[in-house]
C-alpha cells in the first residue's frame, strides 16, 4: 500500500480534508486516523477454497487490557510476529491481531494515542468516508454508517479494497474509548467473504467497551 501512504502524507490528504475540516486540531487528528486505518487494512496473501463457517463456534474474549470484549472464533489465535510484519508494513502494527491458521481471515484492534472524543465520531466518519472514496474510486462499498453497538457510537466502513492477489473485504469500526482512538478491523479475502459474512456481523455486533473493570467474563457461543 505504498501509494496510499504517500498520498496520505501529501496533497491527497490536504486536498480532500482541508476544505472540509475547519479545526486545525481536528484536521491533524483525522489525518492520523486515516493513516492508521490504511495501515490496518493489511494484506492477505493466500486464497484457499472457501470453507463452511455456518456452525463456527465463537467465544467472548477480553482484549486491550480488558477494555474491549468481543466474540471471536475459538480457533483464532495471535498471528506470528513475522506474519504481522508482512500484513501490516508499519513500525507500529495493531496491538491485537488474531486470525485463522492460514492468516486469510483476521481480526485486529488497537487503542491509539490519538485524542478523539465521542462527539467527534460523526465528523470522523464523514471525512474518512470521503477520503476512502477518493483514494479507492473503484472500491465496492458494502456499507458506511454511524451505528450504536451496545450503547457506543461507531463509525462503520465496509468495503472491498485491492490487494496483491485480488480483493480484500475490510470492515472497520472506529470509536472513542477513554477519549482515545479505538480501531477494530475484520478482513478476509473476497473468495472467503460469502462464508464469513454472517460471522463477521455477529462479531461486530458483539463489541462491548469498558471504561472501568468489566464484569465476569462469560463465554458466549
Amino acid at each position: 500500500m505504498p501509494s496510499v501512504i504517500a498520498a496520505l502524507r501529501g496533497r491527497a490528504v490536504s486536498g480532500t480534508l482541508g476544505g472540509l475540516v475547519r479545526s486545525k486540531r481536528m484536521l491533524k487528528t483525522i489525518q492520523r486516523i486515516w493513516l492508521i486505518l490504511t495501515l490496518m487494512l493489511g494484506a492477505l496473501v493466500a486464497q484457499p477454497a472457501a470453507a463452511d463457517t455456518s456452525q463456527i463456534a465463537l467465544a467472548r474474549r477480553l482484549l486491550l487490557n480488558n477494555k474491549v470484549s468481543i466474540l471471536v472464533p475459538i480457533d483464532f489465535n495471535p498471528l506470528p510476529d513475522e506474519l504481522v510484519r508482512v500484513k501490516y508494513r508499519s513500525a507500529s502494527p495493531p496491538s491485537v491481531v488474531l486470525g485463522n491458521d492460514s492468516g486469510t481471515v483476521n481480526l485486529a484492534m488497537d487503542l491509539r494515542q490519538v485524542t478523539v472524543g465521542p462527539t467527534d465520531i460523526p465528523q470522523v466518519h464523514e471525512q474518512l468516508k470521503q477520503g476512502f472514496r477518493n483514494l479507492y474510486p473503484s472500491a465496492v462499498w458494502n456499507k458506511t454508517e454511524l451505528r450504536k453497538i451496545n450503547g457506543t457510537e461507531f463509525a462503520i466502513l465496509d468495503l472491498f479494497t485491492p490487494a496483491l492477489d485480488g480483493e480484500i473485504r475490510n470492515v472497520m469500526a472506529v470509536t472513542s474509548l477513554d477519549n482515545r482512538l479505538l480501531v477494530i478491523t475484520f478482513n478476509c479475502t473476497k473468495t472467503l467473504d460469502s462464508t464469513w459474512r454472517k460471522t463477521a456481523v455477529k462479531m461486530l455486533e458483539s463489541i462491548k467497551l469498558y471504561n472501568s473493570s468489566p464484569p465476569n467474563n462469560p463465554v458466549e457461543r
